[in-house]
């Protein structure tokens, strides 16, 4: 894994507007390693899952908890409030996958349960991104090991989406202009809907979105911090 040569900055501090973080113990409803809902750190969306077939788990990996997704197990968020329209964003994730097949790790929906950011893996060694339907960006990425993933959408200089992996700028294809990403309004974590099409399998550590800022500095400082508060 990188290390950085900038310093790792919380992200709220660095203007997140999205944060799950199940190292949090204040933000879980579990009982028995078993995760009814999460909350967001930063703007207060819970995601909960009432049925409980369909419930991941909390698990403990190398000494920090991440949520665990077996298959047929996700959480949506029927209401989500702070995450604006925006042609600018951050959206950075701490994940190991097990997945075959094109899956969403997370997914936030807009009007018309239109994509409004999301980003997933493809067979565990391939990720992808896109922040509308048609505006996407696709890497390959090493299977079995745990990634940091940062993607970000029109940076000053390229109004295209990139994809960094562990640091490294590892986007292979690109579709779609700059167009402005809607507002959220549902979110998922574990699928491609809120009612659990397509579920990841897979775990995930850390997921944080900044909003209208997609500088490398920001990034870097983010990447950073996800790196040392997972052991990475």
């Amino acid at each position: 894994m990188k290390r950085w040569s900038v310093a790792p900055i919380n992200p709220a501090d660095l203007g997140a507007c999205f944060w799950i973080d199940p190292k949090d113990a204040t933000t879980l409803d579990e009982t028995g390693g078993v995760i009814t809902s999460i909350t967001d750190k930063i703007s207060g969306n819970v995601f909960t899952q009432t049925t409980s077939g369909n419930r991941p788990s909390l698990v403990e990996v190398d000494g920090y908890n991440c949520i665990r997704f077996a298959g047929s197990q996700w959480i949506p968020c029927s209401s989500v409030s702070g995450v604006a329209a925006t042609t600018s964003y951050l959206l950075a994730a701490v994940f190991k996958a097990s997945s075959t097949g094109n899956l969403p790790i997370f997914a936030f929906r807009g009007s018309g349960d239109a994509i409004a950011r999301q980003f997933g893996t493809r067979n565990a060694d391939r990720i992808y991104s896109f922040s509308t339907a048609a505006v996407s960006a696709y890497a390959d990425i090493a299977s079995n090991a745990v990634k940091l993933l940062a993607v970000g959408r029109k940076q000053p200089d390229v109004p295209k989406m990139t994809i960094w992996v562990n640091g490294v700028n590892v986007t292979d294809a690109i579709g779609g202009d700059l167009v402005t990403v809607e507002a959220a309004t549902t979110a998922v974590l574990g699928a491609y809907t809120l009612a659990g099409a397509a579920p990841w399998v897979g775990d995930l550590h850390e997921l944080v979105l900044i909003q209208d800022d997609a500088s490398d500095e920001t990034r870097m400082a983010l990447e950073a911090y996800l790196t040392a508060s997972n052991g990475l």
